[in-house]
């Protein structure tokens, strides 16, 4: 779930975009992909490209510089559909320009489309094989399609020209889908070295020491994330993941209550459970991944003599037949650098 934290489309999101990325990041996660399709593309990159038969050099067409500031404008408002669109009519008139290609890939990445990100990122790399920019771009991307080995090499080598917290904090993602949780605690902590104060980074770091089964240490970390003024919906909720993956349901179900209604807790407090029954692997897929949803449920699907006194708690607070549990819960995500689209919280009752 780490703030996913958001940046995605986790990446993606915004059609509406422009007032969620002001409205700020919420979890769904950890899920979350209303934009982004199961082979990586996002409608916002698609949006993006010029209309057949028109062209970026006709009669009123804007310079390239001109294109490349209004894109940049656009971005920060939070308007990604626009931002691409402006960053390829400046990519039409100067294909090779290698700021325009890497500020392309970042926002294709942020808007939740980590296949054409890597498209404009393989073009800044051939255009200038070292930048790092690029390198840790694509290795973002990989990070999101999945690909956890090659994302983690291309992230190496972007350190090795110009370390960031965000590329150690890519490194600690991958390394966490991989299952090495030594080496993603050393990214995460060199990360925190270089920004200390990163809300994401801690977050995604919680979510790890809870993959390794350092349960306790990962509610330590969180709680202090979640307590910090800066702390966002997702932020919380990713406590309340961690505290329910503790089988601390009630605690987990108080934290929750902060941005969500009492429907969504329950539904929640299910999905916590279903996140115990899977294996290491499972697990970090589905907390990790871009693109990760929660499953669809019906039951608590924990079983056996550990799970009944969970099982039983629930049963308590069951949605009635008028109030049906929805089939898709809110579920937590990883908050950078890899975001997922954020879900819809409902406002606490």
């Amino acid at each position: 779930m780490r703030t996913a934290t958001a940046v995605t489309g986790r990446l993606g999101r915004r059609a509406t975009l422009g007032r969620a990325a002001r409205a700020g990041l919420v979890a769904c996660a950890l899920a979350l992909s209303a934009c982004s399709s199961s082979d990586g593309s996002s409608g916002f990159g698609q949006a993006g490209r010029d209309a057949p038969g028109s062209s970026a050099t006709g009669e009123g067409a804007i310079g390239a510089t001109v294109a490349v500031d209004i894109a940049a404008r656009m971005r920060a408002e939070g308007d990604l559909p626009g931002a691409i669109s402006f960053y390829r009519r400046a990519l039409a008139l100067e294909p090779d320009r290698l700021k325009t290609l890497d500020a392309l890939g970042d926002t294709l990445l942020q808007a939740g489309a980590p296949n054409e990100a890597a498209e404009a990122y393989d073009r800044a790399l051939k255009v200038s094989p070292g930048d790092p920019n690029a390198l840790s771009g694509m290795g973002m991307a990989l990070v999101a399609l999945d690909q956890p080995a090659r994302a983690r090499a291309l992230l190496q080598k972007a350190n090795s020209v110009h370390p960031e917290a965000k590329t150690y904090d890519a490194i600690g993602v991958a390394d966490d889908l991989a299952g090495d949780y030594q080496g993603a605690a050393e990214a995460y902590r060199q990360g925190l070295i270089l920004a200390p104060r990163d809300l994401n980074l801690r977050n995604n770091m919680g979510l790890s020491q809870a993959l390794s089964g350092d349960t306790e240490g990962a509610i330590q970390t969180l709680r202090r994330v979640a307590d910090d003024p800066k702390a966002t919906a997702q932020h919380r909720l990713n406590l309340a993941l961690v505290l329910g993956l503790a089988g601390r349901l009630q605690d987990a179900a108080r934290v929750a209550r902060i941005d969500l209604d009492e429907r969504s807790v329950r539904s929640n407090l299910v999905y916590y459970m279903t996140l115990r029954a899977m294996s290491p692997a499972e697990r970090a897929q589905a907390i990790f991944r871009t693109g990760a949803r929660a499953p669809q449920l019906t039951s608590a699907p924990c079983q056996g003599p550990a799970c009944a006194p969970a099982a039983a708690k629930l049963a308590k607070a069951a949605p009635s037949a008028d109030s049906p549990m929805p089939a898709v819960p809110v579920a937590p995500v990883t908050i950078a650098p890899v975001k997922i689209p954020p879900a819809t919280i409902s406002p606490a009752k």
